[in-house]
């Protein structure tokens, strides 16, 4: 490979020319691998600890005081962590940009992906996950590809009305007064909707203060009202229930059905008690400990 051993070895030793004894080569990168996980412990160290000095890094990390030193330096150079004045060490925004491909909505996704391809088989109705991004709600996974009784598409990357969805209805109701607040402000005079389905302030509170009661949202029509398909208008209803984790709200599951072939009544005693199981086995397996894995419902 091209960032290989060899390759690597020749580069730190013999700065790009030459070769060296096959032996030599090894532990070259060795000491290289050793360098880069004790840097990363004392980075995963300081995160948990905020502020240590050299001396406290080498006791909690079990390293000699001289290895430590350099981990700490390494990463200083490197901009991740910077000195104060009484010569301790905090991290530093650069920190930040490590997690920048990893955020925790890829780790739900993960858990989630399975279960909603699992409960989409089942059923052939489509589900989606809606997580939070910047001040709104966004589609991050659906299952339209293997729904069987879907007619239109909800693709991922989506992003949903906060007021005017089903979606986004669940997570004002949930999530805490300050966030509400902060996404109203940001969805006021928001065009995602035709004006003849936005609802007024009024209706806005009725259905949140219903959805706190119920801990679910039967909407009548997406937010889309009708689409047409083969010349016939076609109208969706959809059902969401929030996901929580560990007494946290972290986003809300929705599957859409069409409003010709189900009923209210038996979606909320058929898909409603799925749904919710679901959300429960979500949650559950993201507070289990990462790797741990995810089993598809056996229906």
């Amino acid at each position: 490979p091209f960032f290989g051993q060899d390759w690597l070895c020749a580069k730190r030793t013999t700065g790009g020319h030459g070769t060296m004894p096959s032996g030599k080569c090894g532990r070259g990168a060795d000491k290289v691998s050793r360098a880069i996980e004790q840097a990363f412990r004392a980075l995963e160290t300081l995160n948990r600890h905020e502020a240590l000095n050299v001396s406290e890094f080498a006791r909690i990390l079990n390293l000699p005081r001289t290895t430590a030193g350099r981990a700490i330096r390494a990463l200083r150079a490197a901009g991740y962590v910077a000195r104060r004045d009484d010569r301790r060490y905090v991290p530093t925004s650069r920190v930040l940009s490590l997690s920048a491909g990893y955020g925790h909505s890829s780790r739900v996704v993960d858990v989630a992906r399975p279960l909603l391809d699992a409960l989409s088989r089942d059923t052939g109705w489509p589900v989606t996950i809606a997580l939070p991004a910047a001040l709104g709600l966004r589609v991050y996974y659906t299952t339209d590809a293997v729904a069987t009784r879907k007619i239109f598409t909800s693709p991922s990357g989506l992003d949903l009305p906060i007021r005017d969805s089903a979606s986004g209805l669940v997570y004002l109701a949930h999530c805490d007064p300050e966030t509400r607040r902060l996404l109203l402000d940001a969805d006021a005079g928001a065009a995602s909707v035709a004006p003849r389905l936005r609802r007024s302030d009024a209706q806005l509170q009725a259905d949140l203060a219903r959805i706190q009661r119920d801990g679910h949202f039967f909407q009548e029509h997406s937010f889309v009202a009708s689409r047409e398909f083969d010349g016939f208008q076609e109208k969706e209803c959809l059902l969401a229930v929030p996901v929580t984790s560990g007494g946290r709200l972290l986003g809300v599951l929705a599957t859409r059905m069409l409003t010709r072939v189900v009923s209210r009544a038996s979606v909320e005693s058929t898909q409603l008690p799925r749904l919710r199981e679901l959300a429960q086995r979500i949650g559950a397996q993201l507070e289990a400990p990462e790797g741990a894995g995810a089993r598809p419902s056996s229906g």
